[in-house]
C-alpha cells in the first residue's frame, strides 16, 4: 500500500505533522525538544494503518536534517526498554543504544556535518 502524504514542520510547537495529501486527515507526528547542543525526540506516532510505509523513517531523516541545520551535535530519544521492534526501527535509522534507565532504553545518533 502506498499513500500520498505531506510532512510539515511547526517550529513554534517543535513538531512535525504528517498529513494525507488532501490535508483532511492527520496521520501522525513527531514532537521534539531543542536542547543546548542536541535535539531530543519526545514522541513519534503514526496511525496504525500508515505504518511500515517509510513515513516514520522520513520523519527521522527530516529531524536529523533539522538538527544539522541548527548545528547540534546529536539526536537522542528514549523508548520502552522491552520494545524490541521500536529499538530495531531506530537502529535501522542510524541510532545506537546508549544505556538502559528506569525510564527506558536511550538511543542516540551523533551528527556528522557532511
Amino acid at each position: 500500500m502506498s499513500i500520498d502524504y505531506q510532512i510539515e514542520l511547526d517550529e513554534e510547537l517543535d513538531k512535525f505533522n504528517v498529513w494525507c495529501s488532501n490535508k483532511q486527515e492527520n496521520i501522525g507526528y513527531l514532537n521534539y525538544w531543542l536542547r543546548d547542543d542536541y535535539l531530543e525526540i519526545a514522541d513519534l506516532l503514526l496511525d496504525e494503518d500508515h505504518r511500515q510505509l517509510g513515513i516514520g523513517s522520513e520523519l527521522i531523516k527530516l529531524t536529523i536534517e533539522l538538527a544539522k541545520s541548527k548545528e547540534l551535535k546529536k539526536v537522542i530519544l528514549s523508548t520502552a526498554a522491552n520494545d524490541i521492534p521500536v529499538h530495531n526501527f531506530y537502529r535501522k535509522n542510524g541510532f545506537k543504544f546508549v544505556i538502559e534507565k528506569p525510564s527506558g532504553a536511550v538511543f542516540e545518533l551523533v551528527i556528522t556535518n557532511t
